[in-house]
């Protein structure tokens, strides 16, 4: 009996064994802080599948082996006892990952993410594709050795005054494709390897404040800026470095490449923009003593008055709006009375959400200035789209839309003044998890604002 006995505890264990090492399904409900194995006691999980359900936060705290494994929904925090081995590529979806532990993933696929870079974090042998992600790297370091494709997101580099923050490339190429990345305070850019911007993908070198002494460093000429996308050096403390020949490079829709020079030396100072055009100083408007304020009358309405001291020179105004922060377009033109310094316009067809509004006063001789920019939060007809937002105010800068349906959503996020913060493309859920921008204090409110098909939507948002 003993001979029987023992085999048929050997075959139990090897059913045991052979179940820990292949692909489980694990459902997160509650927040907890374990082993990437939880209570089964294996250490290698290849293929396995973690569902976070809203509102809840798996940390991992020790090691283990996760080949290939994906991650959905909640929030995934990588602490800093953690230990375990990525192996292939790891898939996040909707959900938020918290890097508060140095890591490193063989590769990543991102999709409709945030990610919350806060320890150095190392990208390598496998490629990583990044879609529809906020990507906030604080006081932290993020190495590339692997290409790194971004579509549709956002990338903000930041720290505190005594640290730096850094994406550095270091064999793979960086392609952004409809992406934007903002690199601020003593933050930077190091390449080693070729960066590409496509799609109208922009990156900012600093935040225009004269404290900010971020920069661009290119140790190669690899540098290709397609069609309409650019990078913006924003003032004279920061610059763009090219070591390598001062070149970089446009590429047109036909493929044809041509190479462009610098500003003349291997540093190139802002206030200065580099794009499909060459490079060159940056080109500022003329602001004129005009004062604008922009108010919402109702579903759909603005109402616009503004004063101009000289108004005696003008010969007319254009009034101007923005939906989006960047393009504007002449919606009025008003004929200069010079026995008048004030003026009032209503705007009956406002795209709800926020908008913003600008003069441009032209002189009797055809120079034109530009007022300052007031924006403004149009509400839409009601139960225009049934979009919906909550908790708020927000606590933690994590909050959640709910949709109406499981299309398209564009979700922007302005600061009250009208500067657009993150910009996210949704699809496939009825409810997401969003994150606000890392650097917003409690205490501060955004306007979100909500895009589909049918319409827009905003909403104002407290952080708590």
């Amino acid at each position: 009996m003993k001979p029987i006995f023992t085999r048929i505890l050997s075959v139990l264990l090897a059913a045991i064994l052979y179940q820990a090492a292949t692909a489980q399904t694990y459902n997160i409900t509650a927040s907890v802080s374990s082993s990437i194995m939880g209570a089964d006691g294996f250490s290698s999980c290849p293929g396995c599948i973690f569902n976070i359900s809203p509102g809840v936060t798996f940390t991992i705290n020790t090691g283990g082996t996760c080949t290939g494994c994906t991650f959905n929904g909640g929030t995934l925090d990588i602490s800093g006892s953690s230990s375990v081995n990525w192996d292939g590529v790891t898939t996040f979806k909707n959900g938020t990952l918290q890097i508060n532990g140095t890591t490193t993933f063989q590769g990543i696929a991102a999709t409709n993410d945030s990610i919350q870079v806060n320890s150095n974090l190392t990208l390598g042998t496998n490629a990583s594709t990044i879609s529809g992600s906020h990507i906030d790297i604080t006081n932290a370091t993020l190495t590339a050795t692997k290409s790194v494709t971004a579509t549709n997101s956002y990338f903000a580099l930041s720290n505190t005054p005594t640290n730096t923050s850094e994406y550095y490339l270091n064999g793979g190429t960086l392609t952004l494709s409809g992406s934007t990345m903002y690199v601020n305070d003593e933050s930077y850019i190091y390449a080693n390897s070729q960066l590409i911007l496509e799609s109208g993908s922009g990156i900012y070198v600093g935040d225009g404040t004269t404290a900010s002494t971020a920069y661009l460093y290119y140790n190669t000429s690899n540098l290709d800026i397609v069609d309409n996308s650019f990078i913006k050096v924003m003032n004279s403390a920061n610059y763009y470095f090219n070591w390598h020949n001062y070149n970089y490079y446009v590429t047109s829709t036909t493929g044809t490449a041509t190479a462009y020079a610098g500003l003349g030396t291997p540093y190139s100072y802002g206030c200065a923009t580099l794009n499909k055009n060459g490079a060159g100083s940056c080109a500022v408007l003329a602001i004129s003593e005009i004062d604008l304020t922009a108010v919402a009358t109702g579903a759909n309405a603005a109402a616009l008055t503004w004063s101009d001291p000289q108004s005696s020179t003008a010969g007319s105004y254009e009034v101007q709006r923005s939906t989006d922060n960047s393009a504007w377009a002449t919606i009025a033109a008003i004929d200069a009375d010079a026995g008048t310094a004030s003026y009032h316009y209503e705007d009956a067809s406002a795209p709800a959400g926020t908008d913003d509004y600008r003069i441009v006063r032209i002189d009797q001789h055809g120079s034109s200035s530009y007022s300052t920019i007031s924006s403004v939060t149009i509400a839409g007809a009601a139960g225009a789209i049934g979009i919906g937002i909550y908790p708020n105010p927000a606590t933690g800068h994590t909050f959640f839309i709910k949709a109406p349906n499981t299309e398209q959503l564009i979700v922007n996020i302005f600061t009250l003044t009208g500067q657009l913060l993150s910009r996210q493309s949704l699809q496939g859920q009825v409810q997401y998890q969003l994150l606000l921008p890392s650097q917003l204090l409690p205490g501060n409110a955004v306007i979100v604002q909500a895009i589909t098909t049918t319409g827009k939507q905003a909403f104002p948002l407290l952080l708590q």
